[in-house]
């Protein structure tokens, strides 16, 4: 007994490939993001306006999204001594946004490595105010 190919099937796979495709050489930038695209790890291009863009596939581009709109940071509460030797409790609000998306990808790299640095540089400064 001989099995037919079902046609619906074979329609769902071709448009289930291209699906998948489309996901690996396209990529969106919202409003109020950039992007920094790399080629084997080179950062080639960068992107600040809004809309669908295209991409060589994952090995050989990568796409970069970073936020420009104004980031807000807060310390947790620290205790500090000041120069008379009270102890005082403070915290920090620290509000900053990214300018250049090139430099920053290629000095800083992501969000979580910026916050890190910001954390230790404010800290630094507050003790030393203080």
């Amino acid at each position: 007994m001989k099995r037919r190919l079902n046609p619906y099937t074979f329609l769902l796979g071709i448009l289930l490939f291209i699906i998948l495709f489309i996901y690996l050489i396209a990529f969106q930038v919202p409003l109020g993001k950039t992007a920094v695209v790399t080629t084997f790890g080179k950062p080639v291009d960068v992107i600040k306006d809004p809309g669908l863009y295209w991409k060589a596939p994952w090995p050989i581009q990568e796409v970069y999204i970073f936020d420009t709109r104004i980031q807000v940071l807060e310390t947790k509460m620290e205790e500090t001594y000041t120069s008379d030797g009270k102890n005082v409790i403070l915290t920090a609000a620290i509000f900053w946004q990214i300018k250049d998306p090139l430099k920053f990808f290629t000095s800083v790299g992501d969000k979580e490595s910026a916050e890190k640095k910001l954390i230790s540089l404010v800290r630094n400064y507050k003790n030393t105010i203080i």
